[in-house]
């Protein structure tokens, strides 16, 4: 007798309740006050296993256990697995399988998992096959029911509400459908039957983890390095520049084309022609979801606070900072303007120079480090 083919009719999607869906947004920092449930996953077993995701995450294929001996299609409109269910409780081997995996960034919020099936409608007394089912998943090691239902010849929509405990699922979700209790007639077929699977979920963005923003001077270019974690697809990073740390400028922009766990990520603003002053540099993040936000400012000397001479003078050792590149001389005026020392010097690319002098009498001198293009002077006063 050939299995009787019933038309699908998917029940209208549940929409979470507003209090719900604020306490999720909120815990969340998600921004949006319209969002509703959608199909995250949806097997119609029309001649496929194969199951259909939505645009931030991806599902496995739904079939039987190696313990369910022979499966197949039925019209090309259903699946089936027959044989092997056990006739008494249920048996841990015994399921359907199909898994949930949100992409990197994101995380699953299950509103609603719908099971339409049946058992054959083979032999006689309304059918054969398993009588009873159980749902678990492997949140808990597929320990306890998620539900548990009565099977007959004819399709029911189960629709399970999976709570709390099903939100902001960052990594994979597998569920198993359990058929037990089978009772199989002379003429019937020990068989569990699916016409559809359909789950639904509020798809969430986890929240974009800064790890850090720094920057250093180097050379004459400042080199700035950003660390995030959680990063979805349509992610940008700006990194922002401003020389009175009020009024600040993009001068660069990435933004990511796939969701990643990590990025680190670097870039060298050697474009400080314009840059007088000190700088400083935030970095602007744009989520997926459009929630903005910012780094805190990195302060770094530019190149007004680099050219000014720093001089400290201890037991007849001079430390300058801040020398004029290349080929210097080094001169020493007293308060009289008298010549106290004088000396080449070559500072090379070096931030620092050390250099002995002679002893030199309690005062005030004037130090002026002076190249064929800069010359740069400073103050310094020897008490002993």
């Amino acid at each position: 007798m050939p299995e009787n083919c019933n038309i699908f009719l998917p029940n209208r999607l549940q929409v979470l309740n507003s209090v719900m869906r604020l306490s999720i947004l909120c815990a969340l920092l998600l921004v949006g006050s319209e969002t509703q449930s959608q199909v995250i996953g949806n097997w119609n077993f029309n001649g496929t296993t194969t199951g259909t995701a939505s645009t931030f995450n991806t599902v496995s294929v739904a079939d039987f256990s190696s313990a369910v001996p022979s499966r197949a299609f039925n019209a090309s409109t259903e699946y089936f697995g027959e044989n092997g269910w056990p006739t008494g409780s249920l048996n841990p081997l015994h399921y359907l399988e199909f898994t949930l995996t949100p992409n990197t960034g994101y995380a699953l919020n299950l509103s609603s998992i719908t099971l339409r099936m049946r058992h054959s409608n083979t032999g006689p007394s309304g059918g054969s096959g398993p009588t009873a089912f159980n749902l678990r998943s492997s949140l808990d090691g597929f320990t306890s029911d998620l539900t548990s239902g009565v099977l007959t010849g004819a399709y029911v929509n189960f629709t399970i509400t999976p709570g709390a405990a099903y939100s902001s699922l960052p990594t994979a979700i597998t569920f198993r459908v359990y058929g037990h209790t089978a009772i199989v007639y002379t003429g019937g077929n020990n068989r569990l039957v699916f016409d559809n699977i359909q789950v639904t979920a509020i798809g969430l963005v986890l929240p974009l983890q800064v790890l850090y923003f720094k920057g250093t001077m180097q050379n004459g270019h400042v080199s700035l390095h950003y660390e995030a974690n959680d990063v979805a697809a349509g992610t940008s990073f700006e990194i922002e520049r401003s020389t009175d740390a009020y009024n600040f400028r993009t001068i660069n922009t990435e933004i990511i084309g796939n969701g990643t766990a990590h990025i680190h990520n670097a870039f060298e603003d050697r474009d400080l022609s314009s840059a007088t002053g000190n700088l400083h540099y935030r970095l602007k993040t744009t989520s997926a979801n459009g929630v903005t936000s910012y780094s805190k400012i990195v302060h770094l000397p530019g190149e007004a606070s680099k050219s000014k001479l720093i001089v400290s003078y201890n037991r007849n050792l001079l430390h300058i900072e801040n020398p004029p590149p290349g080929a210097n001389r080094l001169i020493l005026f007293n308060t009289a303007g008298g010549l106290t020392y004088q000396q080449p010097v070559n500072a090379g690319d070096k931030p620092s120079l050390n250099y002995s002098l002679p002893s030199l009498s309690p005062g005030i001198y004037y130090v002026i480090l002076r190249s064929t293009t800069a010359s740069r002077s400073a103050q310094i006063v020897i008490t002993y």
